[in-house]
């Protein structure tokens, strides 16, 4: 049985968070969204939802479930940028145990793409929004927290695979730790896509590039320029991926392809297998 403390603990990463606020209830509802983990050594730091919030882009104020949510993952973020290369992305693992590196910008469709996999070919979440890297462990860094969606997103994933998207709370999160795969995964890529613009614009186009050119197209999305020895590292991660750019497309379109581009990877290594 959980000590009082320990009900007012969130995990997100290698961080536990101590949560605390006068409204009961909006610390109730925040807490829901997370899991506590009382073997999760590091306290990070207490949140206190009360106080004026830092983060930009968000409210002063987070006064809401929507908002402290938000917040939580933010501090979460924060304290993993310290010590870790990141990247504005999606990590996956197939039922083939394949790990997918998933990057796009904002309303590029990448958290929907990424939820659509997990309802319509039963992938697990590595982590969602952003990717870190632990460079000593050479593994991705696991985040297991509630999954930003649009409010349109759900429909459009149900549209597309016929599957509900459950549980969605509060009208932007989907809480789905079910979902999530929190064993050590490699950070060497096997598939890994940039999202080149929005999902319905225009029809869907994949152009297949040389894992170094790939790269150039992750400039924007990360860290690993500014880290002494990170292009170098980061240029291992991806050195035997099967590197694509996607544009356009619809949700169904672009699931569609990634379940072929997912087979066919599949059936590689199986050849590659049969020959040896």
């Amino acid at each position: 049985m959980h000590s009082l403390d320990l009900d007012r603990i969130c995990v997100v990463g290698k961080f536990r968070f101590r949560l605390s606020s006068r409204n009961e209830r909006l610390l109730e509802q925040t807490l829901e969204s997370f899991c506590a983990d009382s073997d999760q050594v590091t306290v990070c730091e207490t949140i206190d939802l009360d106080s004026p919030n830092t983060f930009e882009d968000q409210p002063p104020l987070t006064d809401e479930p929507v908002s402290t949510i938000k917040r939580v993952i933010s501090v979460a973020e924060n304290a993993h940028h310290a010590d870790h290369l990141f990247f504005d992305a999606c990590c996956l693992i197939t039922q083939n145990r394949h790990s997918v590196f998933l990057a796009g910008m904002s309303f590029a469709g990448k958290s929907t793409l990424a939820a659509g996999a997990l309802f319509d070919m039963q992938w697990k979440l590595i982590s969602e929004d952003v990717v870190f890297l632990d460079r000593e462990k050479d593994q991705v860094v696991p985040l297991r927290c509630p999954v930003s969606l649009r409010p349109s997103a759900p429909a459009l994933i149900e549209e597309a695979t016929g599957r509900t998207v459950e549980p969605f709370r509060f009208g932007r999160w989907l809480v789905c730790y079910d979902r999530f795969d929190s064993n050590p995964v490699s950070a060497r890529f096997s598939l890994a896509i940039c999202l080149d613009g929005r999902a319905g614009a225009g029809p869907l186009t994949a152009v297949r590039h040389e894992p170094n050119d790939f790269l150039h197209k992750l400039i924007a999305y990360g860290n690993w320029l500014t880290v002494p020895g990170a292009p170098e590292y980061i240029q291992d991660c991806f050195r035997t991926s099967q590197c694509w750019t996607v544009s356009g497309g619809t949700i169904a379109e672009r699931l569609r392809w990634l379940r072929a581009v997912s087979d066919s990877l599949a059936a590689e290594v199986v050849s590659g297998k049969e020959r040896l």
